[in-house]
């Protein structure tokens, strides 16, 4: 099971069309496409932190006379760490447009979960009646 916190805009919080679930954990698309993922969720200034680490690591490389075969490590730790936080710069970029977190939401895989959570929302859990 996968667990996906879910945002709603501060502008329509009853807008189900607006709301946005992020998946928790590793990011292995962040990890494998990098840069191309930043672009892709249009992470911006991220992007640009992403490709001056990369010129910098490159020339700090270049300087100590490190082979360019290192640069692939330099490359692999970048994608290590966005991997681990990409999905959490998601969140901070919904946080920033406005979204609230509201909750979270466990399904197979993204349209489960929100089925699950729209389900759940459009028939609230009854309460129990208090045993004697």
């Amino acid at each position: 099971m996968r667990h996906y916190s879910v945002h709603h805009p501060s502008w329509a919080p009853h807008a189900a069309d607006a709301v946005r679930f992020v998946k928790e954990g590793f990011s292995w698309p962040a990890f494998l496409f990098t840069g191309f993922w930043l672009l892709w969720k249009r992470l911006w200034v991220e992007f640009e932190v992403f490709v001056a680490a990369v010129v910098v690591l490159e020339l700090l490389f270049q300087a100590m006379g490190i082979s360019p075969a290192m640069g692939g490590l330099g490359s692999l730790l970048i994608g290590l760490v966005l991997g681990f936080e990409g999905n959490d710069l998601v969140r901070a970029k919904l946080a920033r447009m406005g979204y609230a977190e509201v909750g979270e939401v466990a399904g197979r895989d993204l349209e489960s979960a929100e089925l699950k959570y729209f389900g759940e929302r459009a028939h609230p859990p009854v309460a129990s009646p208090a045993a004697p």
